[in-house]
């Protein structure tokens, strides 16, 4: 009896915070409906709302609250090593105290340590944008993160800025105290909003590094159109209605967006004409079932007219692929399922080497190029190019870097044994500070959680191999995916693999 009594006493206690969170909070209308203004020496920005300023909320008798946006891991691995530098707000009336705030990983509904703090009260402007400055960098290590500010104001403002929605499940976090952090959108469902939030990360942050992984975007706009900096397209015209290509919800490998490129778009990325070194290129596509894809890089460009096309790569209907050198070298993919595209470019060297899911697809003279001709020791450009009507190729994580992946996998397979456990296989070619690999699951219901661990090899250039028995499944489909970390804490992802 007295177990009951205790748990109908929390029960009515939850109901009564839940109900006075949702009663205190207030939204005004913008007096200042403007899209944040673009930061041309950021390299990545972190974002969840759309990039406009529509609502505001505040507390209706004042007080001090918080709110924040959870970036979690699948969103900052592969910026591991680079350094959050500022952060972006829209603010309409001026607090009386404002802090900025950065947690380290928690849960998924809660923060974890408090990484960073800032008071940026006398640098507030109202109704207005703030891009503020962190006076030390906090460092990405490729776990969740956490950005935010606290404000305290008075009865009738309303500061902190909000788009027009709907949120998503880490753009709305919000903290009263005595707490817990709940999610704006679920204690009021009428303020389904995101938060105007922006975490910039410096450019070139590992090495000689450009990456995007296109969540910084506007779905249903085009890309080169909302970065004309870090790309263009072939006749250097970003939001040209032919070439540009378009921000899609469809497919994502990380995050919520990835770029798609259909008949007649022509987006291009700028090397500058890379003439020494060795560069590593990889990025993630998905071909939907009944749809082909194409790209091709270039050691010579001009806008326009092309150049001398190093290799053009085609991916033709039914998962069947063509890879033009000096010869064709025939390959193949998975249709309808995220795979990785990766070449290693020795310009030292004079080679190249492409692998497609993990699988080596050739090994070419590189300024040989499409056609066996004599080509330029040089890597200017890619090119993403619909070169037919049934083309619809989607493209996410996109890398160009000095430094490798710091491990190669080969193979990742899922099979079920005669107990009925899933056990899973997999290879790498070569491994780079390797400590382990975390083995998640998920169901189609449920997200990633981690159900156990391998350890890695270290560093190693001889071929490895893997396995792990799942022991814990019942009849249904899951999907897996390896997490690979380094001993200095940092990770990359392997492709997701279904077994039903």
């Amino acid at each position: 009896m007295k177990k009951s009594i205790f748990f109908f006493s929390f029960f009515i206690l939850l109901v009564s915070v839940t109900s006075l969170l949702a009663s205190d909070f207030s939204v005004k209308a913008s007096e200042n409906p403007t899209r944040a203004p673009q930061n041309p020496e950021a390299g990545t920005v972190l974002q969840w709302d759309d990039g406009v300023n529509f609502n505001s909320i505040g507390l209706t008798s004042g007080g001090t609250f918080e709110v924040s946006a959870r970036f979690p891991a699948s969103i900052t691995g592969p910026h591991a090593g680079s350094n959050l530098t500022q952060i972006e707000i829209f603010i309409a009336a001026v607090p009386s105290n404002t802090l900025l705030k950065i947690y380290d990983q928690g849960t998924s509904t809660s923060p974890g340590t408090l990484l960073y703090s800032q008071n940026v009260t006398g640098s507030i402007v109202g109704t207005s944008w703030n891009l503020l400055t962190l006076t030390t960098p906090v460092p990405i290590t490729g776990n969740d993160i956490w950005v935010g500010y606290e404000v305290t104001h008075a009865a009738g403002e309303f500061p902190c800025g909000v788009d027009a929605g709907p949120a998503v499940v880490d753009g709305d976090w919000i903290y009263l105290a005595p707490g817990p952090w709940q999610r704006l959108s679920v204690i009021a469902p009428t303020l389904n909003y995101n938060w105007n939030i922006h975490a910039y990360l410096e450019a070139g942050s590992s090495g000689n590094t450009f990456f995007d992984n296109f969540e910084a975007y506007l779905v249903g706009q085009q890309l080169a159109c909302q970065n004309p900096t870090d790309w263009t397209t072939w006749t250097n015209t970003p939001c040209s209605a032919v070439e540009d290509a378009y921000i899609s919800a469809n497919y994502a490998y990380s995050g919520t967006k990835s770029f798609v490129v259909v008949q007649n778009n022509d987006l291009v990325r700028l090397h500058e004409n890379l003439s020494t070194g060795t560069w590593y290129q990889d990025f993630m596509v998905f071909i939907p079932t009944g749809n082909s894809g194409y790209f091709n890089n270039l050691s010579d460009f001009s806008f326009g007219t092309g150049g001398y096309w190093a290799m053009e790569c085609y991916f033709d209907l039914g998962g069947g692929g063509r890879l033009l050198t000096s010869t064709t070298t025939n390959f193949s993919y998975p249709v309808n399922s995220w795979f990785q595209v990766s070449l290693v470019i020795d310009l030292n060297n004079d080679l190249a080497t492409m692998t497609v899911n993990g699988v080596l697809v050739h090994t070419w003279q590189w300024t040989l190029g499409a056609s066996g001709g004599t080509g330029f020791l040089v890597l200017d450009a890619i090119d993403f190019f619909g070169a037919t009507a049934t083309d619809e190729m989607y493209v996410d994580d996109y890398r160009l870097s000095d430094s490798p992946i710091p491990v190669e996998l080969t193979s990742f397979t899922a099979d079920v044994n005669n107990s009925g456990q899933v056990v899973l296989n997999w290879a790498t070619a070569t491994e780079i500070n390797n400590q382990m690999f975390e083995v998640e699951r998920r169901s189609e219901a449920t997200e990633y959680f981690t159900i156990g661990y391998v350890e890695g090899a270290g560093t190693t250039t001889e071929p490895k191999y893997y396995t792990y028995t799942d022991r814990t499944v019942e009849t249904g489909k899951y999907f897996y995916r390896l997490k690979q970390i380094d001993f200095d804490g940092r990770y990359e992802y392997s492709p997701e693999i279904e077994i039903d």
